[in-house]
């Protein structure tokens, strides 16, 4: 997540009034997105509100109204094919009480663990292997608009599995190869969408799918007219938003980051005014030995720096993809990269007594504009997912001393937080890796106070930015 996309996220803070059973059906949508979404290893980071059914909102279009068909079961469907897209259009049967199901796999590829709830990743390679999403009654179907599409296809296979119709959709992508199995019940009135990224055969995605029990546990209820209403009058104000929130965003990026306003090295920096930074120093390394000192169980994940060691400890090249603002790749190269040391002062003066801070930190990405201040560059670089590469994941630190959660559930969550007491003043050393012919162009953000923030009145949007440290000495 780059820093505008952060500010857009600290800045949902407003609570809403709906109906519980909109918010339910919201928050099942949303749960639906967010599984087909890469997920990182788990670091615990500043909390932010969860305000998300207005984003939810844009992705449900209403019904309108609802009446009785006759269908084959709970619904009949109607597939269309265009080009690279495939679109699902549903008739419901309305008399028929939808159902709440429970999905349990039967069968995990080798080396797959439940990683979280309908998520099932290598032991290996937390974060990347199978989502099942939200079964989608004819509920939530009738809250789509009794309708669902996908693009950017490559191939569709049609097949049964689990005693089902199911297709089998495989897309273009130039680097990671992704695919979902959706498997469609007429009598029981579900659509069950399985996702795999490039981790999952699909041999083995099949078999998961073929090998799956649903179990009925409850009865559902279609959304009233009056709860569809709601979730209008929220989709109407997410799209004002959103427009308001697309037009600061060009103006700030317009107007850019002065030099000025990045904090240099040795300067503290009060982000919330309960702690302040300082960056007391900041220099590149060829090789992790010449630092001196150093322990492998200050890296948060040692066994994902091992591989790219070399027997110096220097780091070997990777692959890298260079993205244009539209996800085409421009160009594919191997880089070399080296390791950052930065020294850290980290200062609490106020607010609770004693409380876990966040110490950690991120670097980006600003190029330097013709008229001397910084803006973000448009595109992004990315790695190829089959080198299986996760050292520079959203320009995370993967080293800090001083830490002290430092075992199992512990350290996977909250390894980069640490307890201070106001008064207390911590010094302490946080490591990046940094592409050779990027370290003229990265700034430092401390995931503590300074992510950013932008508020909005119901008409126009105002964001606060980021606070930047040097990292140039």
């Amino acid at each position: 997540m780059n820093e505008k996309e952060q500010e857009y996220m600290n800045g949902i803070n407003q609570d809403i009034q709906l109906p519980k059973v909109v918010l339910e059906k919201a928050d099942e949508a949303f749960t639906m997105i967010q599984a087909k979404k890469q997920v990182q290893p788990h670091r615990k980071r500043t909390p932010f509100k969860k305000w998300m059914v207005a984003g939810v909102a844009a992705t449900l279009i209403l019904s309108t109204t609802i009446v009785a068909v006759a269908a084959s079961g709970y619904f009949n469907k109607e597939t269309i094919e265009e080009s690279d897209t495939i679109t699902y259009q549903f008739e419901l049967d309305y008399e028929l009480v939808p159902g709440v199901f429970k999905v349990t796999p039967g069968y995990l590829p080798e080396g797959f663990v439940e990683q979280d709830e309908d998520k099932y990743c290598p032991e290996d390679n937390w974060g990347h292997g199978i989502s099942i999403l939200p079964i989608l009654n004819t509920a939530e179907l009738d809250l789509l608009n009794s309708k669902l599409s996908e693009e950017n296809i490559e191939n569709i296979e049609k097949t049964t599995l689990n005693n089902m119709e199911a297709h089998i959709i495989t897309y273009k992508s130039d680097y990671e190869e992704k695919k979902d199995i959706y498997l469609f019940n007429q009598t029981d009135g579900y659509v069950i969408q399985i996702y795999g990224d490039s981790n999952v055969p699909v041999n083995e995605l099949k078999k998961f799918a073929d090998n799956l029990t649903i179990e009925r546990i409850a009865d559902d209820s279609f959304a009233t007219e009056d709860e569809k209403a709601a979730l209008a009058n929220e989709q109407n104000r997410y799209d004002a938003m959103n427009e308001a929130y697309a037009k600061a965003l060009e103006e700030r990026s317009s107007k850019g980051i002065g030099q000025e306003e990045i904090i240099p090295i040795g300067q503290e920096a009060n982000l919330d005014s309960n702690v302040a930074y300082t960056i007391e120093s900041a220099k590149y390394i060829d090789s992790i030995n010449s630092l001196s000192g150093y322990d492998t169980n200050n890296f948060y994940d040692y066994s994902e720096v091992e591989s790219w060691l070399n027997e110096d400890g220097s780091l070997k090249p990777y692959t890298r993809l260079h993205m244009d603002e539209n996800g085409n790749i421009i160009e594919e190269e191997k880089v070399n990269q080296e390791f950052l040391i930065v020294k850290v002062k980290a200062v609490k003066y106020g607010g609770v007594e004693t409380e876990e801070i966040a110490l950690d930190a991120t670097l980006e990405r600003l190029t330097l504009r013709d008229d001397g201040r910084y803006t973000w560059p448009e595109g992004d670089y990315t790695n190829v997912p089959s080198e299986d590469y996760n050292l520079q994941t959203d320009g995370w630190c993967i080293y800090m001393t001083e830490a002290e959660n430092l075992e199992g559930e512990k350290r996977a969550h909250s390894f980069f937080w640490k307890n201070m007491t106001i008064g207390d003043e911590l010094e302490y050393t946080l490591i990046f890796v940094v592409d050779e012919d990027m370290k003229d162009c990265v700034v430092l953000k401390f995931n503590s106070g300074a992510g950013g923030s932008w508020g909005f009145d119901g008409d126009t949007v105002s964001i606060n930015p980021s606070t930047y440290f040097s990292i140039s000495q």
